[in-house]
């Protein structure tokens, strides 16, 4: 990460200045997303990788899809193509920590809820080419994705909520 590294240093600024200046290597609708909605707290539902270089050639074979739900209840379908690099940290053990009435810490438990929701993220620049998008979620997996093109769409909301 460039501008999210920690709680401490969040560049907000300088991200969305950059990632305005990227609105042209997207659709206007998924640019529209990306800018004006937050994935923040979403649950990833599926992440699903296709290996198209038996059906055509391509530079880049590889695509990834993720289906995802907002805290609103929406879902959405994110898909990544022209993969060239990805990445993917993750233990499926997560250390919970409590702490006393002194504030000492002291591990509780190791949750083992799977990826868990989506926690940040920032697509930024490689190269006239590629693109990156690096994703935290609160299971501390980190998700790097190097990509040609990417698409999002919101498809359904799954129930009303209230």
């Amino acid at each position: 990460m460039k501008y999210f590294i920690s709680d401490e240093h969040w560049d907000i600024d300088g991200y969305w200045k950059q990632l305005r200046s990227l609105s042209n290597r997207f659709s206007k609708d998924t640019f529209n997303v990306i800018s004006n909605h937050s994935f923040h707290d979403a649950r990833v539902l599926e992440l699903n990788i296709s290996n198209t270089s038996l059906l055509r050639r391509s530079l880049d074979p590889t695509s990834i899809e993720a289906k995802i739900q907002d805290i609103d209840g929406y879902e959405y379908v994110i898909q990544w193509s022209g993969i060239n690099q990805l990445d993917l940290s993750f233990s499926g053990k997560k250390k919970i920590y409590r702490s006393d009435e002194a504030d000492d810490y002291y591990l509780e438990l190791e949750d083992r809820r799977g990826l868990e929701e989506w926690a940040y993220d920032e697509i930024t620049s490689i190269d006239n080419t590629y693109l990156q998008h690096e994703i935290t979620l609160h299971s501390e997996a980190l998700i790097k994705l190097i990509f040609r093109r990417m698409i999002v769409k919101r498809i359904r909301r799954w129930h009303d909520i209230s």
